[in-house]
């Protein structure tokens, strides 16, 4: 009996089309659909960040620019770094498709020019 079930958890185990074991993961940024990877293409984008704006706001301005993929990865990537608070009101020179996480760094790090 119990070779018999020995014997069944390996057929069931290495059976032809079993799901494959899976390697590392990849970073958030590189395995979501929902965002771009890396810092992005060389063509550039400016936004414009008005005072008031919530982090969604800016998502999806950033969204609309095509520079992230989603507001939501922006949202989720300025929920997580303390620096999203300091970001001032202005105008942000940014590349498109940037990963959310690199589109905030590239906001929290630039100075803004007026906005027009």
């Amino acid at each position: 009996m119990l070779v018999l079930i020995a014997i069944l958890l390996v057929v069931l185990v290495t059976r032809p089309g079993a799901p494959a074991a899976r390697g590392p993961v990849a970073p958030p940024s590189a395995s979501d659909p929902s965002d771009y990877f890396g810092n992005g293409t060389a063509q550039t984008v400016t936004v414009i960040v008005t005072p008031g704006m919530t982090g969604y706001d800016i998502g999806r301005a950033l969204q609309s620019a095509s520079v992230v993929k989603s507001a939501k990865a922006y949202d989720d990537a300025a929920n997580r770094d303390q620096r999203s608070a300091d970001i001032r009101a202005g105008s942000y020179i940014l590349h498109a498709h940037m990963s959310a996480a690199a589109a905030l760094n590239a906001i929290v790090t630039q100075t803004p020019a007026p906005a027009p």
